[in-house]
């Protein structure tokens, strides 16, 4: 069971895909990203890549968000986050789109105040989400990127002027946080 831990629709269960193709963000993992964004989260523009059963968008939309764009390369998967959206009456405030998640980073050419990236594990694709982050300028000004892999994922702290942020770490799983801007300093735990 899969619930939305906080905001507006704090306690709501959303639908998730069966069997084991999609690894949901945990309450917990999902508790850390958004106690680090805080109210950075309100009225902002969100992208959420290997969305998955939408969790990470969907809690993003309850603590504010103005809009989530959520990107999910699995037809039936994508289905279940607009049945999601639909529940919850949300689906004015989000775009599920259908597409490989780095093809849609590489050709997108939209800008996004926060990028959530939670691929799956075995896919070791982290070093590349930050890059073609960096590369195709997805961050808007002052944007983070949060990125969260297995820890035993070894990727650069700086990437095309990407700079880590922040670092928490969690069982096996590492979130990740990136900006642009280099008044933030890295602060890792």
């Amino acid at each position: 069971m899969l619930k939305i831990i906080a905001g507006e629709y704090r306690g709501r269960i959303l639908k998730t895909p069966e069997g084991k193709q999609v690894r949901p963000s945990s309450g917990l993992l999902r508790g850390v990203i958004f106690n680090v964004l805080g109210d950075l989260v309100s009225g902002k523009k969100v992208l959420d890549i290997y969305a998955g059963s939408g969790a990470l968008g969907i809690e993003a939309l309850s603590r504010g968000a103005a809009v989530v764009t959520m990107v999910e390369a699995e037809r039936s998967t994508a289905g279940l986050i607009r049945q999601n959206l639909e529940m919850l009456k949300v689906q004015d405030k989000a775009r599920v789109v259908i597409q490989d998640a780095l093809d849609f980073v590489s050709s997108s050419g939209g800008k996004y105040d926060i990028v959530l990236a939670d691929p799956p594990y075995q896919a070791n694709v982290s070093s590349q989400i930050l890059d073609l982050v960096a590369k195709h300028n997805l961050l808007a000004s002052e944007g983070i990127l949060v990125l969260q892999h297995h820890r035993a994922e070894k990727i650069e702290v700086e990437v095309q002027g990407l700079t880590l942020w922040k670092c928490k770490k969690h069982g096996k799983s590492s979130v990740e946080f990136y900006t642009e801007n280099d008044e933030r300093s890295a602060n890792t735990e």
